[in-house]
């Protein structure tokens, strides 16, 4: 086992992550009279650039730790900027998000593989999905979410899925939800604006097809092995 795999499988640094955003929760329920809509629309220039800073700080923590919803930072982002920056933002994020497991993984190498396969057995189905385009592939996966996305990047990392192809593959699955979370932040006055249940209703609609078209391809590779 390498150093790399002791520090990832260790316990203190799951605790230590863990205990980073226990103590983020803490300081904002801590501060919860002054983090008030009024107070984050009047942003200066100068604080808004220093929340884009944190915002990208906790991206880079959530691609450690499985337990965050990366939903909440989408919303956060769509409640803090307005549209343009926040989408902007979301997938500067969510670049961060998913390179840093990824470039893990690939440090771990395949032989680690085993290892996720026992601690996320989902995963054995994620490989029985796998086509030969590596971009359709990767954006399956991140459509339709079935395992972790910190594990997915950690897996496509270990089996050195390239990376020009694996980030515009991440952007563009993870588009049918970054940007429906992103509106709802924007919109938490009104959940029901139309611009809200429109992205919802086109991820709910691409997570579907995908759905589909993975159980289709299955069945496919299954009763192709057979006849091997």
């Amino acid at each position: 086992m390498t150093k790399l795999e002791k520090v990832i499988d260790s316990s203190w640094f799951k605790y230590t992550v863990l205990a980073l955003w226990i103590a983020i929760v803490l300081l904002c329920l801590l501060n919860m009279d002054n983090i008030t809509a009024e107070n984050i629309i009047e942003f200066s220039p100068k604080n808004k650039f220093a929340a884009a800073a944190l915002m990208m700080l906790l991206f880079a923590l959530k691609s450690l730790s499985v337990v965050v919803y990366s939903g909440i930072l989408f919303a956060a982002l769509g409640l803090m900027f307005e549209m343009p920056a926040a989408i902007l933002l979301a997938y500067l994020g969510s670049a961060i998000c998913v390179t840093i497991p990824y470039f893990i993984g690939r440090t771990l190498g395949s032989r680690y593989v085993s290892k996720l396969e026992v601690k996320y057995p989902k995963l054995k189905k994620v490989q029985n999905i796998r086509v030969s385009n590596d971009f359709i592939y990767v954006m399956l996966i991140r459509f339709i979410g079935y395992i972790p996305f910190d594990v997915a990047s950690l897996y496509l990392g270990t089996i050195r899925v390239p990376y020009r192809r694996y980030l515009p593959a991440c952007l563009v699955g993870m588009s049918s939800l970054m940007i429906p979370m992103t509106v709802l932040g924007s919109t938490l006055d009104d959940p029901t604006s139309p611009a809200f249940i429109i992205s919802l209703s086109v991820h709910l609609t691409l997570t579907a097809l995908c759905t589909l078209y993975i159980i289709y391809n299955t069945k496919k590779n299954i009763e192709k092995s057979k006849g091997l």
